[in-house]
């Protein structure tokens, strides 16, 4: 039986999501731009309700080179994600950025090639168009549902 997994590629500008079920709903993609936290958070129990997802997988990989208020952001956005998953009772597995990017075969070096190479694979999996965040997210789904098999 095939898991339903929400996927969410947090940022302190905008977040990217994907729905994953037997491969991606492509309906599913978004883009939450991030105005406030409880706008965020809003949106985030929104989708929860309308996809239904046996679980829910975001990264919890911070860039080293960024700031520590861009840390507290992110950390927050991470932290607020769980808490509601948590109250809507759906597990959350966090996972690391570059696991999931070795494990589609991509190499890690340079920020800007890493997104390149994740908008190739996204594209090439799904035959879609999508921003680097919707790509990041439908990495973590593909990656979750091919670990939890």
């Amino acid at each position: 039986m095939s898991k339903k997994i929400l996927g969410f590629d947090t940022s302190k500008e905008k977040t990217g999501v994907a729905f994953y079920e037997d491969g991606l709903d492509p309906e599913s993609l978004e883009v939450i731009k991030f105005e406030n936290s409880a706008i965020w958070a809003d949106r985030v129990a929104e989708l929860i309700d309308i996809w239904k997802p046996d679980v829910i997988v975001f990264s919890e990989t911070s860039n080293r080179m960024n700031g520590q208020t861009v840390k507290r952001i992110l950390y927050g956005l991470m932290f607020l994600l769980e808490h509601v998953a948590f109250r809507k009772g759906i597990p959350v597995v966090p996972v690391n950025d570059p696991t999931v990017k070795a494990y589609l075969g991509i190499k890690f070096g340079k920020t800007e090639q890493i997104k390149r190479d994740t908008l190739i694979w996204a594209k090439n999996e799904t035959g879609l168009d999508m921003t680097d965040d919707q790509a990041d997210a439908v990495a973590f789904c593909y990656y979750l549902n091919k670990i939890i098999q």
